[in-house]
Protein backbone atom coordinates (compact mmCIF):
# COMPACT_ATOMS: atom_id res chain seq x y z
CA UNK A 1 0.00 0.00 0.00
CA UNK A 2 1.36 3.44 -1.01
CA UNK A 3 1.61 6.54 0.39
CA UNK A 4 3.67 9.86 0.37
CA UNK A 5 5.16 11.90 3.43
CA UNK A 6 1.63 14.11 3.17
CA UNK A 7 -0.63 11.08 2.72
CA UNK A 8 -2.15 8.15 4.05
CA UNK A 9 -3.54 5.69 1.83
CA UNK A 10 -6.12 3.68 3.70
CA UNK A 11 -9.02 1.19 3.47
CA UNK A 12 -12.24 1.59 5.40
CA UNK A 13 -13.53 -0.99 7.62
CA UNK A 14 -16.42 -3.27 5.80
CA UNK A 15 -19.52 -2.53 5.64
CA UNK A 16 -22.41 -5.43 5.72
CA UNK A 17 -25.18 -5.18 2.91
CA UNK A 18 -26.31 -8.39 3.88
CA UNK A 19 -29.99 -7.83 2.04
CA UNK A 20 -32.01 -10.65 2.07
CA UNK A 21 -34.47 -10.98 -0.60
CA UNK A 22 -37.49 -13.48 -1.77
CA UNK A 23 -38.17 -14.52 -5.05
CA UNK A 24 -41.61 -16.49 -5.93
CA UNK A 25 -42.31 -18.00 -9.09
CA UNK A 26 -45.19 -20.78 -10.67
CA UNK A 27 -43.53 -23.42 -12.54
CA UNK A 28 -45.93 -25.26 -15.05
CA UNK A 29 -45.16 -28.99 -15.69
CA UNK A 30 -43.97 -30.03 -18.84
CA UNK A 31 -46.36 -31.80 -20.75
CA UNK A 32 -44.23 -34.73 -21.20
CA UNK A 33 -44.58 -35.42 -17.72
CA UNK A 34 -47.26 -37.03 -15.23
CA UNK A 35 -49.10 -35.34 -12.70
CA UNK A 36 -47.73 -34.38 -9.32
CA UNK A 37 -49.26 -36.42 -6.46
CA UNK A 38 -46.43 -35.52 -3.74
CA UNK A 39 -43.86 -33.19 -3.97
CA UNK A 40 -40.71 -35.32 -2.03
CA UNK A 41 -37.53 -33.14 -2.06
CA UNK A 42 -36.32 -29.55 -4.04
CA UNK A 43 -32.96 -27.99 -4.15
CA UNK A 44 -31.83 -24.67 -5.43
CA UNK A 45 -28.57 -23.31 -6.55
CA UNK A 46 -27.58 -19.67 -7.89
CA UNK A 47 -24.94 -18.37 -9.95
CA UNK A 48 -23.74 -14.98 -9.73
CA UNK A 49 -23.70 -13.37 -12.90
CA UNK A 50 -23.00 -9.33 -12.08
CA UNK A 51 -22.26 -7.40 -8.72
CA UNK A 52 -21.60 -3.84 -9.43
CA UNK A 53 -22.10 -0.19 -7.56
CA UNK A 54 -24.07 2.18 -10.25
CA UNK A 55 -25.40 5.50 -8.93
CA UNK A 56 -25.13 4.62 -5.16
CA UNK A 57 -26.83 1.18 -5.33
CA UNK A 58 -24.94 -1.90 -5.34
CA UNK A 59 -26.69 -4.34 -7.56
CA UNK A 60 -26.90 -8.23 -7.56
CA UNK A 61 -27.85 -10.51 -10.46
CA UNK A 62 -27.92 -14.00 -11.44
CA UNK A 63 -30.04 -17.18 -12.44
CA UNK A 64 -31.53 -19.19 -9.97
CA UNK A 65 -31.77 -23.49 -10.86
CA UNK A 66 -34.43 -25.39 -8.98
CA UNK A 67 -34.90 -29.34 -9.01
CA UNK A 68 -37.96 -30.56 -7.60
CA UNK A 69 -38.00 -34.62 -6.87
CA UNK A 70 -41.74 -35.78 -6.89
CA UNK A 71 -43.73 -38.75 -6.74
CA UNK A 72 -46.45 -38.51 -9.68
CA UNK A 73 -50.09 -39.91 -10.04
CA UNK A 74 -48.62 -43.48 -11.20
CA UNK A 75 -46.39 -43.89 -7.89
CA UNK A 76 -43.52 -43.53 -9.98
CA UNK A 77 -40.56 -41.15 -8.61
CA UNK A 78 -39.28 -38.14 -11.45
CA UNK A 79 -37.86 -34.95 -10.72
CA UNK A 80 -38.04 -31.50 -12.85
CA UNK A 81 -35.35 -28.98 -13.46
CA UNK A 82 -36.95 -25.23 -13.27
CA UNK A 83 -34.87 -21.71 -13.73
CA UNK A 84 -35.24 -17.73 -13.08
CA UNK A 85 -33.44 -14.88 -12.50
CA UNK A 86 -32.94 -13.17 -9.30
CA UNK A 87 -31.79 -9.36 -8.78
CA UNK A 88 -31.06 -7.57 -5.74
CA UNK A 89 -30.30 -4.03 -5.12
CA UNK A 90 -28.81 -2.59 -1.78
CA UNK A 91 -28.29 1.29 -1.02
CA UNK A 92 -24.50 2.09 -1.27
CA UNK A 93 -24.61 6.16 -1.47
CA UNK A 94 -21.93 5.63 1.57
CA UNK A 95 -19.54 4.21 -1.03
CA UNK A 96 -16.82 7.25 -1.97
CA UNK A 97 -13.59 6.68 -4.36
CA UNK A 98 -12.87 3.13 -5.22
CA UNK A 99 -14.80 0.82 -3.57
CA UNK A 100 -13.98 -2.94 -3.75
CA UNK A 101 -16.37 -5.55 -3.39
CA UNK A 102 -16.54 -8.93 -2.07
CA UNK A 103 -20.05 -10.95 -2.70
CA UNK A 104 -21.01 -14.52 -1.91
CA UNK A 105 -24.49 -15.25 -2.44
CA UNK A 106 -26.57 -17.60 -1.41
CA UNK A 107 -30.11 -19.90 -0.81
CA UNK A 108 -31.23 -19.52 2.64
CA UNK A 109 -34.40 -20.80 2.53
CA UNK A 110 -36.69 -22.77 0.03
CA UNK A 111 -40.93 -23.18 0.05
CA UNK A 112 -42.70 -24.76 -2.47
CA UNK A 113 -45.91 -25.67 -2.80
CA UNK A 114 -47.76 -27.90 -4.62
CA UNK A 115 -50.48 -25.63 -6.04
CA UNK A 116 -52.28 -28.40 -8.55
CA UNK A 117 -50.74 -31.70 -10.53
CA UNK A 118 -49.33 -29.50 -12.71
CA UNK A 119 -48.19 -26.52 -11.04
CA UNK A 120 -45.34 -25.16 -8.27
CA UNK A 121 -44.91 -22.61 -6.38
CA UNK A 122 -41.57 -21.73 -5.29
CA UNK A 123 -40.21 -18.80 -2.73
CA UNK A 124 -37.06 -18.85 -2.30
CA UNK A 125 -34.70 -16.27 -0.15
CA UNK A 126 -31.78 -14.85 -1.55
CA UNK A 127 -28.97 -13.50 1.07
CA UNK A 128 -26.57 -11.44 -0.58
CA UNK A 129 -23.69 -12.16 2.04
CA UNK A 130 -22.04 -8.44 0.46
CA UNK A 131 -19.34 -6.53 2.58
CA UNK A 132 -17.66 -3.40 0.74
CA UNK A 133 -14.30 -1.53 1.57
CA UNK A 134 -14.27 1.89 0.53
CA UNK A 135 -10.40 3.04 -0.35
CA UNK A 136 -10.17 6.46 0.51
CA UNK A 137 -7.34 8.84 1.60
CA UNK A 138 -5.85 10.09 5.22
CA UNK A 139 -4.14 13.36 4.74
CA UNK A 140 -2.63 16.48 6.79
CA UNK A 141 -3.94 19.58 5.71
CA UNK A 142 -1.60 22.57 6.03
CA UNK A 143 -3.33 26.11 5.86
CA UNK A 144 -2.44 28.05 2.99
CA UNK A 145 -0.01 30.63 4.02
CA UNK A 146 2.62 28.12 5.12
CA UNK A 147 5.61 27.69 2.43
CA UNK A 148 7.87 25.35 1.40
CA UNK A 149 10.28 26.65 4.13
CA UNK A 150 7.13 26.76 6.44
CA UNK A 151 6.19 23.12 5.64
CA UNK A 152 9.85 21.66 6.41
CA UNK A 153 8.71 22.96 10.07
CA UNK A 154 6.60 20.16 11.12
CA UNK A 155 7.37 17.64 12.61
CA UNK A 156 5.02 14.35 12.91
CA UNK A 157 4.10 11.34 14.84
CA UNK A 158 3.30 8.33 12.74
CA UNK A 159 2.16 5.13 13.65
CA UNK A 160 1.62 2.01 11.71
CA UNK A 161 -1.24 0.20 11.34
CA UNK A 162 -1.70 -3.25 10.01
CA UNK A 163 -4.66 -3.28 7.77
CA UNK A 164 -6.11 -5.58 5.22
CA UNK A 165 -6.54 -5.03 1.56
CA UNK A 166 -8.96 -6.81 -0.39
CA UNK A 167 -9.00 -8.54 -4.05
CA UNK A 168 -10.78 -10.65 -6.10
CA UNK A 169 -9.91 -13.76 -9.09
CA UNK A 170 -12.44 -15.01 -11.17
CA UNK A 171 -12.73 -17.77 -13.83
CA UNK A 172 -15.89 -18.94 -15.51
CA UNK A 173 -17.40 -21.38 -17.51
CA UNK A 174 -14.75 -24.01 -17.07
CA UNK A 175 -16.04 -27.54 -17.84
CA UNK A 176 -15.73 -31.70 -16.52
CA UNK A 177 -16.78 -34.44 -18.05
CA UNK A 178 -16.25 -37.82 -15.65
CA UNK A 179 -17.38 -41.42 -16.27
CA UNK A 180 -18.75 -42.76 -12.93
CA UNK A 181 -19.71 -46.60 -12.70
CA UNK A 182 -21.94 -48.50 -10.36
CA UNK A 183 -20.67 -51.05 -7.65
CA UNK A 184 -20.72 -54.56 -8.50
CA UNK A 185 -24.03 -55.83 -7.84
CA UNK A 186 -25.44 -52.91 -8.35
CA UNK A 187 -29.17 -53.02 -10.56
CA UNK A 188 -29.06 -51.43 -13.92
CA UNK A 189 -30.22 -47.25 -14.28
CA UNK A 190 -33.70 -47.26 -15.72
CA UNK A 191 -33.96 -42.90 -15.54
CA UNK A 192 -31.69 -40.90 -13.31
CA UNK A 193 -33.83 -38.33 -11.02
CA UNK A 194 -31.34 -36.17 -9.82
CA UNK A 195 -28.13 -34.96 -9.53
CA UNK A 196 -26.38 -33.24 -7.03
CA UNK A 197 -22.92 -31.43 -7.15
CA UNK A 198 -21.19 -29.33 -4.66
CA UNK A 199 -17.35 -28.61 -4.99
CA UNK A 200 -15.38 -27.96 -1.85
CA UNK A 201 -11.88 -26.28 -2.03
CA UNK A 202 -9.50 -27.07 1.07
CA UNK A 203 -6.28 -26.10 -0.42
CA UNK A 204 -5.36 -22.77 -2.67
CA UNK A 205 -1.38 -21.95 -3.18
CA UNK A 206 -0.07 -19.10 -5.32
CA UNK A 207 1.89 -19.44 -8.57
CA UNK A 208 3.69 -16.32 -9.63
CA UNK A 209 0.55 -15.13 -11.56
CA UNK A 210 -1.72 -17.93 -10.91
CA UNK A 211 -3.54 -19.55 -8.11
CA UNK A 212 -4.03 -23.32 -7.85
CA UNK A 213 -7.25 -24.48 -5.83
CA UNK A 214 -7.89 -28.36 -4.77
CA UNK A 215 -10.40 -30.02 -3.32
CA UNK A 216 -13.43 -32.43 -4.01
CA UNK A 217 -16.08 -32.52 -5.71
CA UNK A 218 -18.93 -34.61 -3.98
CA UNK A 219 -21.65 -36.02 -6.47
CA UNK A 220 -24.85 -37.93 -5.12
CA UNK A 221 -26.97 -39.52 -7.92
CA UNK A 222 -30.39 -40.64 -7.35
CA UNK A 223 -31.82 -43.13 -10.28
CA UNK A 224 -34.56 -45.48 -10.62
CA UNK A 225 -32.87 -48.95 -11.57
CA UNK A 226 -34.59 -51.25 -14.17
CA UNK A 227 -36.12 -53.78 -11.29
CA UNK A 228 -38.09 -50.11 -10.33
CA UNK A 229 -36.12 -49.56 -6.91
CA UNK A 230 -35.07 -46.23 -6.02
CA UNK A 231 -31.05 -45.99 -5.45
CA UNK A 232 -28.33 -43.66 -4.97
CA UNK A 233 -24.74 -43.32 -5.93
CA UNK A 234 -22.83 -41.40 -4.04
CA UNK A 235 -19.01 -40.64 -5.53
CA UNK A 236 -16.04 -37.68 -4.56
CA UNK A 237 -13.80 -36.91 -7.69
CA UNK A 238 -10.62 -34.57 -6.99
CA UNK A 239 -10.70 -31.45 -8.12
CA UNK A 240 -7.80 -29.42 -9.55
CA UNK A 241 -7.64 -25.80 -10.77
CA UNK A 242 -5.38 -23.09 -11.83
CA UNK A 243 -6.99 -19.45 -12.24
CA UNK A 244 -4.67 -16.17 -13.79
CA UNK A 245 -4.07 -14.24 -10.43
CA UNK A 246 -1.47 -11.62 -11.97
CA UNK A 247 0.31 -10.05 -8.91
CA UNK A 248 -1.54 -11.89 -6.14
CA UNK A 249 0.27 -11.57 -2.91
CA UNK A 250 1.76 -14.65 -1.13
CA UNK A 251 0.98 -14.02 2.35
CA UNK A 252 -2.70 -13.46 1.31
CA UNK A 253 -5.25 -15.38 2.89
CA UNK A 254 -7.10 -17.10 0.12
CA UNK A 255 -10.67 -17.91 -0.10
CA UNK A 256 -12.71 -19.78 -3.29
CA UNK A 257 -16.49 -19.74 -3.94
CA UNK A 258 -17.70 -22.46 -6.80
CA UNK A 259 -20.87 -21.89 -8.50
CA UNK A 260 -22.34 -24.68 -10.86
CA UNK A 261 -23.78 -24.03 -13.83
CA UNK A 262 -24.80 -25.94 -16.44
CA UNK A 263 -24.78 -30.08 -15.26
CA UNK A 264 -26.10 -33.00 -17.16
CA UNK A 265 -26.13 -36.73 -15.88
CA UNK A 266 -27.45 -39.54 -18.63
CA UNK A 267 -27.24 -43.69 -17.77
CA UNK A 268 -24.42 -44.89 -20.25
CA UNK A 269 -23.90 -48.80 -21.18
CA UNK A 270 -20.58 -49.94 -19.56
CA UNK A 271 -18.17 -52.79 -21.03
CA UNK A 272 -21.14 -55.90 -20.94
CA UNK A 273 -23.91 -53.62 -22.48
CA UNK A 274 -25.35 -52.70 -19.21
CA UNK A 275 -26.43 -49.51 -18.11
CA UNK A 276 -24.27 -49.73 -14.88
CA UNK A 277 -22.24 -46.11 -16.46
CA UNK A 278 -23.49 -42.32 -15.61
CA UNK A 279 -22.04 -39.46 -17.79
CA UNK A 280 -21.42 -36.37 -16.11
CA UNK A 281 -20.88 -33.25 -17.37
CA UNK A 282 -21.15 -29.76 -16.01
CA UNK A 283 -19.81 -26.52 -15.33
CA UNK A 284 -18.92 -24.39 -13.29
CA UNK A 285 -17.62 -20.74 -12.46
CA UNK A 286 -14.70 -19.57 -9.50
CA UNK A 287 -14.59 -16.68 -7.62
CA UNK A 288 -11.96 -16.17 -4.53
CA UNK A 289 -11.29 -13.49 -2.65
CA UNK A 290 -7.87 -12.77 -1.18
CA UNK A 291 -7.75 -10.89 2.37
CA UNK A 292 -3.96 -9.38 1.90
CA UNK A 293 -2.26 -8.01 5.13
CA UNK A 294 -0.71 -4.22 4.74
CA UNK A 295 1.10 -2.03 6.88
CA UNK A 296 -0.22 1.73 6.06
CA UNK A 297 1.40 5.11 8.30
CA UNK A 298 -1.09 7.44 9.84
CA UNK A 299 -0.05 11.13 11.94
CA UNK A 300 -1.01 10.90 15.10
CA UNK A 301 0.08 14.21 16.09
CA UNK A 302 1.82 17.01 14.50
CA UNK A 303 3.71 20.77 15.62
CA UNK A 304 5.24 23.17 14.16
CA UNK A 305 8.43 24.68 14.95
CA UNK A 306 8.00 27.89 14.21
CA UNK A 307 4.51 28.54 14.43
CA UNK A 308 1.70 28.12 17.58
CA UNK A 309 -0.38 25.19 16.28
CA UNK A 310 -3.86 23.06 16.88
CA UNK A 311 -4.48 19.87 15.39
CA UNK A 312 -7.90 18.74 14.00
CA UNK A 313 -8.55 15.44 14.19
CA UNK A 314 -10.94 13.00 12.56
CA UNK A 315 -11.66 9.29 12.80
CA UNK A 316 -11.75 6.24 10.47
CA UNK A 317 -11.77 2.86 10.56
CA UNK A 318 -10.42 0.33 8.83
CA UNK A 319 -9.96 -3.63 8.94
CA UNK A 320 -7.35 -5.30 10.39
CA UNK A 321 -6.53 -8.94 9.91
CA UNK A 322 -7.16 -12.08 12.28
CA UNK A 323 -6.16 -15.67 12.81
CA UNK A 324 -8.29 -17.77 10.46
CA UNK A 325 -10.69 -20.30 12.26
CA UNK A 326 -10.67 -23.76 11.46
CA UNK A 327 -12.21 -26.47 12.99
CA UNK A 328 -13.34 -30.15 12.21
CA UNK A 329 -15.79 -32.84 14.04
CA UNK A 330 -18.50 -35.03 14.55
CA UNK A 331 -22.09 -34.67 15.59
CA UNK A 332 -25.23 -36.52 16.14
CA UNK A 333 -28.44 -35.65 15.59
CA UNK A 334 -31.70 -36.72 16.11
CA UNK A 335 -35.45 -35.81 13.99
CA UNK A 336 -38.86 -37.59 14.69
CA UNK A 337 -40.13 -39.82 12.52
CA UNK A 338 -42.90 -42.48 12.55
CA UNK A 339 -42.41 -46.02 12.07
CA UNK A 340 -39.42 -47.54 10.79
CA UNK A 341 -37.89 -47.20 7.39
CA UNK A 342 -34.86 -47.67 5.08
CA UNK A 343 -32.59 -44.47 4.37
CA UNK A 344 -32.34 -44.58 0.41
CA UNK A 345 -30.05 -41.38 0.29
CA UNK A 346 -29.16 -38.17 2.55
CA UNK A 347 -29.15 -34.90 0.54
CA UNK A 348 -26.86 -32.48 3.33
CA UNK A 349 -26.07 -28.63 2.92
CA UNK A 350 -24.71 -26.61 5.49
CA UNK A 351 -23.89 -22.45 5.94
CA UNK A 352 -22.19 -20.14 8.08
CA UNK A 353 -24.81 -17.69 9.43
CA UNK A 354 -24.40 -14.55 11.84
CA UNK A 355 -26.20 -16.07 15.38
CA UNK A 356 -29.21 -14.54 16.43
CA UNK A 357 -27.05 -13.48 19.84
CA UNK A 358 -23.96 -12.27 18.07
CA UNK A 359 -21.34 -14.52 17.02
CA UNK A 360 -21.61 -17.08 14.37
CA UNK A 361 -23.06 -20.28 14.00
CA UNK A 362 -23.10 -23.22 11.60
CA UNK A 363 -26.44 -24.46 9.97
CA UNK A 364 -26.28 -28.09 8.79
CA UNK A 365 -29.13 -29.28 6.86
CA UNK A 366 -30.47 -32.72 6.10
CA UNK A 367 -33.41 -34.03 3.88
CA UNK A 368 -33.03 -38.32 3.69
CA UNK A 369 -35.52 -39.80 1.67
CA UNK A 370 -36.79 -42.91 2.94
CA UNK A 371 -38.82 -46.19 1.90
CA UNK A 372 -41.34 -47.04 4.59
CA UNK A 373 -42.22 -50.18 5.99
CA UNK A 374 -45.44 -50.58 3.26
CA UNK A 375 -42.59 -49.76 0.40
CA UNK A 376 -44.44 -45.96 -0.02
CA UNK A 377 -41.12 -43.49 -1.08
CA UNK A 378 -40.84 -40.61 1.71
CA UNK A 379 -38.97 -37.37 2.68
CA UNK A 380 -37.55 -36.74 6.65
CA UNK A 381 -35.97 -33.42 7.18
CA UNK A 382 -33.60 -32.64 10.25
CA UNK A 383 -31.54 -29.33 11.02
CA UNK A 384 -28.58 -29.03 13.14
CA UNK A 385 -27.43 -25.43 14.34
CA UNK A 386 -24.36 -25.04 16.83
CA UNK A 387 -22.31 -21.88 17.29
CA UNK A 388 -18.91 -21.62 16.38
CA UNK A 389 -16.00 -20.54 18.73
CA UNK A 390 -14.66 -17.78 15.83
CA UNK A 391 -13.24 -14.65 18.40
CA UNK A 392 -15.83 -12.43 19.91
CA UNK A 393 -16.10 -8.98 17.14
CA UNK A 394 -14.65 -10.68 14.32
CA UNK A 395 -16.17 -10.66 10.71
CA UNK A 396 -15.28 -13.19 8.42
CA UNK A 397 -16.59 -15.33 5.16
CA UNK A 398 -16.17 -19.00 4.97
CA UNK A 399 -17.40 -22.53 4.82
CA UNK A 400 -19.37 -25.80 6.22
CA UNK A 401 -17.83 -29.05 4.75
CA UNK A 402 -19.84 -31.59 5.36
CA UNK A 403 -18.78 -35.57 5.13
CA UNK A 404 -19.28 -39.28 5.79
CA UNK A 405 -22.93 -38.86 6.82
CA UNK A 406 -24.56 -41.77 7.84
CA UNK A 407 -28.43 -42.50 9.16
CA UNK A 408 -31.01 -44.68 10.24
CA UNK A 409 -34.94 -44.38 10.59
CA UNK A 410 -36.29 -46.48 13.39
CA UNK A 411 -38.69 -46.59 16.35
CA UNK A 412 -40.11 -42.97 15.70
CA UNK A 413 -36.56 -41.89 15.55
CA UNK A 414 -34.55 -40.57 12.13
CA UNK A 415 -30.55 -40.36 13.36
CA UNK A 416 -28.15 -38.71 11.68
CA UNK A 417 -23.91 -38.63 12.33
CA UNK A 418 -21.72 -37.06 10.06
CA UNK A 419 -18.42 -35.26 10.02
CA UNK A 420 -18.14 -31.36 9.36
CA UNK A 421 -15.30 -28.46 8.88
CA UNK A 422 -15.33 -25.07 9.83
CA UNK A 423 -13.34 -22.68 7.93
CA UNK A 424 -13.15 -18.95 8.51
CA UNK A 425 -11.02 -16.24 7.04
CA UNK A 426 -11.45 -13.67 9.86
CA UNK A 427 -10.84 -9.95 10.03
CA UNK A 428 -11.98 -6.77 13.05
CA UNK A 429 -12.99 -3.38 12.30
CA UNK A 430 -11.32 -0.66 14.68
CA UNK A 431 -11.33 2.92 14.74
CA UNK A 432 -8.49 5.34 14.06
CA UNK A 433 -7.95 8.61 15.40
CA UNK A 434 -5.56 10.98 12.95
CA UNK A 435 -4.55 14.53 12.48
CA UNK A 436 -6.66 15.69 9.33
CA UNK A 437 -5.63 19.54 9.76
CA UNK A 438 -3.15 21.61 11.33
CA UNK A 439 -4.42 25.22 12.28
CA UNK A 440 -2.24 28.07 13.38
CA UNK A 441 -2.98 30.06 16.80
CA UNK A 442 -2.18 33.22 18.51
CA UNK A 443 -0.36 32.85 21.41
CA UNK A 444 0.62 36.14 22.54
CA UNK A 445 1.95 34.66 25.97
CA UNK A 446 4.61 32.95 24.29
CA UNK A 447 8.25 34.34 25.18
CA UNK A 448 11.46 34.08 23.20
CA UNK A 449 13.38 31.45 24.94
CA UNK A 450 16.73 31.83 26.72
CA UNK A 451 19.93 29.80 25.36
CA UNK A 452 18.96 27.14 27.41
CA UNK A 453 16.14 26.22 29.62
CA UNK A 454 16.12 23.49 32.40
CA UNK A 455 12.85 21.71 32.11
CA UNK A 456 11.66 18.88 34.42
CA UNK A 457 9.48 16.35 32.87
CA UNK A 458 6.51 14.76 34.72
CA UNK A 459 6.31 11.39 35.18
CA UNK A 460 3.92 11.18 32.12
CA UNK A 461 5.68 13.53 29.42
CA UNK A 462 7.23 11.96 26.90
CA UNK A 463 10.27 13.35 24.66
CA UNK A 464 7.94 14.19 22.19
CA UNK A 465 5.49 16.19 24.68
CA UNK A 466 8.24 18.26 25.47
CA UNK A 467 10.10 19.05 22.17
CA UNK A 468 5.95 20.01 20.88
CA UNK A 469 5.68 22.20 24.35
CA UNK A 470 8.93 24.04 23.67
CA UNK A 471 8.75 24.20 19.67
CA UNK A 472 12.03 22.66 18.18
CA UNK A 473 11.91 19.01 16.98
CA UNK A 474 12.60 15.55 18.75
CA UNK A 475 15.78 14.95 17.19
CA UNK A 476 17.33 18.39 18.61
CA UNK A 477 16.34 17.58 21.66
CA UNK A 478 17.63 14.15 21.61
CA UNK A 479 20.81 15.48 20.28
CA UNK A 480 21.51 18.22 22.72
CA UNK A 481 20.65 15.67 25.57
CA UNK A 482 22.93 12.57 24.58
CA UNK A 483 20.25 11.01 24.07
CA UNK A 484 19.77 7.73 21.91
CA UNK A 485 16.09 6.23 22.67
CA UNK A 486 13.37 8.56 22.12
CA UNK A 487 11.77 6.28 24.71
CA UNK A 488 14.38 7.03 27.52
CA UNK A 489 12.82 8.45 30.50
CA UNK A 490 15.23 11.75 31.91
CA UNK A 491 14.21 13.78 35.21
CA UNK A 492 16.10 16.94 33.97
CA UNK A 493 16.05 17.88 30.25
CA UNK A 494 17.84 20.92 28.64
CA UNK A 495 16.02 22.97 26.29
CA UNK A 496 18.36 24.87 23.21
CA UNK A 497 17.33 28.23 22.37
CA UNK A 498 14.83 27.80 18.86
CA UNK A 499 16.75 28.60 16.25
CA UNK A 500 15.32 31.58 14.44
Amino acid sequence: MDYTPDNTIYLRSSEKLQTKNEFSGDFILPDSYEDIRKILYTSASLRPERCEITSGKLANEGRLFYTVLFEDDNGKINSVDFSSDYQMTSNADKCEGKTLIMSSPAVESLVVKLLNPRKVGIRATVDSRCKLWNEGEASMQLPESFNSEDRLSIEKKEENINQICVMTYSDSDREISEDIELDRGAEAIDEILLCNIDINVSDIRRNSDSLTLRGEVDVMTVYRSTEGNIACKNIQLPFSQSIDAPAAPENAEYFANVYIDKKSAVPAENAFGENKMIELDFSYAVSVTALVPAESRVSKDAYSTKFCTENEISMFKYSTPMPSYIYSDSRTVEGDFEGSATCLCVFSDAALKNGDGGGYEALCRFAVLVKNENGTIGIATVNDTFPLDITNGAECIGNIDIRGVQCSADNNKLKITYNFTASAVCWKNVECGYVSKIKLVDNPEEKEYKAITVCYPSADETLWDVAKKYHISENMLMSYNMINDPTEKKNVLLIPKKRG
